[in-house]
């Protein structure tokens, strides 16, 4: 075995994936031994592992240490973090327990809404309602007041708080975990206020699809190897093709974060300029994700474990998933089980550069539709369109449908990972993952797509729609069957 610290100054210089794959190979056996000796809670084994990995992947370049000393080191302060938090939610969970037994009494909350929204003024009341209850814009009020976004976006943020002290001090005889920005914000945004606020263009009967993006802090704070340079990509990369959700009618977005993320300046600031306006929830809460109608992911490829689990049960019971292929790829790579579940993939050989891009990265590139589907509206098998050239390369499992399929042929002699024959990158599959309807779309710039001249729709709209249908189906079910 090549001697380790070699190994991690080789990648120091060339940021080589090959090269931390190697380490990570080298260094499991080590990092497992110490979690196994420290933790408490078994289950958390594999999690401990990955942000042991997560963590030399952020800080390699600062490592002048023996390797092994220091991954040690790393591995065994995790753990005893890990066996911290476990102890305070023990606490939690034994106090809780002492409480009598109670579901959140909505109603009651909401009538406590109404009074604390009496309590504010005129203004601040109407830029809670415009904002939150009819999915306004900042730009859109800012511009009906002859401000800027900044002011309206201060204004807004105050009015908020206020609400939010009012409503803190109504006391309420319901769990006090109700004041959580988790809780509150479900309060506030699936609020229905009282006659006298209701707004004219307020229709309860018109079909909101919710649609949660992922904004992940883990991919913002690991590097990426780009042009053996690391980089740290944006959340305006992470969220470029959810520019086009704007096209889509009756959509709310939720930005999904990971715990504690909420702090990270990048998230908060994107969360209030993209207008987000559903709020946001806890990405690795099962509960709230099967709420959603279809997850959104794009290029997050610093991915933790519990996200992928979280995301694949909410999916698995019902929820659509769209997903540009990228989720993951780097932590915890390709040759994780979990990725592959989450991409209709039966086999992932690793991220494809077309051949002589250079910075042009993402470039366009032919591609072939091969079988009719309602996201392509208009378009039938054998015709042309245009893709992006990069992407992962995989094979669909035997029962997800290759949709469209790109044209050039990728192969070892120009990636850096071993492919058996050059085969060409899926763009478009779909397929099931449990009970949720799937779209993986091997494209991070979808622009072509909706310019199509044949394409009837928004293709991201169509993808959204289709599906959304079936939970909305199952909404519209459960309605009939209560009335």
């Amino acid at each position: 075995m090549a001697d380790i610290n070699k190994t991690l100054c080789h990648y120091q210089v060339t940021c080589d994936e090959q090269c931390f794959a190697e380490l990570v190979d080298q260094l499991y056996p080590l990092v497992s031994s110490v979690t196994n000796k420290y933790l408490v809670d078994k289950a958390n084994h594999e999690d401990v592992i990955q942000d042991a990995f997560i963590k030399l992947a952020q800080h390699a370049q600062n490592i002048n240490t023996n390797l092994k000393a220091w991954i040690a080191v790393t591995a065994r302060n995790i753990a005893i973090s890990y066996n911290r938090k476990a102890q305070s939610q023990r606490q939690r969970i034994q106090h809780l327990a002492t409480m009598p037994e109670e579901s959140i009494a909505w109603d009651a909350i909401y009538t406590r809404l109404d009074i604390a929204l009496e309590q504010l003024t005129d203004e601040e009341r109407t830029l809670i309602l415009s904002h939150f209850l009819q999915h306004q814009t900042l730009s859109a009020i800012a511009s009906q007041r002859s401000c800027s976004v900044a002011t309206i976006s201060r204004r807004l943020a105050a009015a908020s708080k206020k609400l939010r002290n009012v409503f803190r001090g109504l006391n309420l005889n319901t769990l006090d975990e109700i004041c959580t920005d988790a809780l509150f914000t479900h309060a506030i945004l699936n609020y229905t206020p009282a006659p006298t606020y209701r707004t004219t263009d307020y229709d309860p009967n018109t079909p909101t699809i919710n649609v949660g993006v992922y904004i992940s802090q883990f991919s913002l704070e690991t590097p990426e190897n780009y042009h053996f340079k690391q980089i740290y990509l944006s959340t305006w990369f992470q969220l470029y093709n959810t520019t086009f959700l704007k096209n889509c009618s009756n959509v709310r977005i939720i930005g999904l974060i990971e715990p504690g993320s909420i702090k990270c300046p990048q998230i908060e600031a994107t969360l209030r300029e993209r207008e987000f306006t559903g709020g946001y929830m806890d990405i690795t809460n099962t509960e709230n994700l099967k709420t959603l109608d279809v997850i959104f992911v794009s290029t997050n490829y610093a991915t933790p474990n519990a996200v992928l689990d979280s995301i694949y049960d909410a999916v698995h019971s019902g929820v659509g998933f769209f997903s540009e292929s990228r989720i993951g790829s780097r932590i915890p790579g390709y040759h994780s089980p979990r990725l592959h579940r989450l991409m209709l993939a039966q086999k992932c050989f690793g991220f494809h550069h077309v051949p002589g891009a250079g910075i042009q990265c993402c470039q366009p590139c032919p591609a072939t539709v091969r079988k009719k589907h309602p996201i392509l509206k208009g378009l039938q098998p054998g015709d042309s369109i245009t893709a992006i050239g990069c992407g992962t390369i995989f094979i669909p499992k035997p029962d997800a449908q290759l949709i469209v399929e790109k044209n050039l042929l990728a192969s070892s002699y120009n990636n850096k990972f071993p492919i058996d024959r050059p085969i060409r990158c899926p763009a478009i599959v779909s397929g099931h993952i449990g009970k949720g309807r799937t779209v993986i779309c091997n494209m991070t710039n979808i622009s072509h797509m909706n310019n199509h001249p044949k394409i009837q729709g928004n293709f991201l709209a169509n993808c959204i729609n289709w599906l959304a249908e079936p939970r909305l189906k199952q909404k519209q079910s459960s309605l009939t069957v209560h009335q």
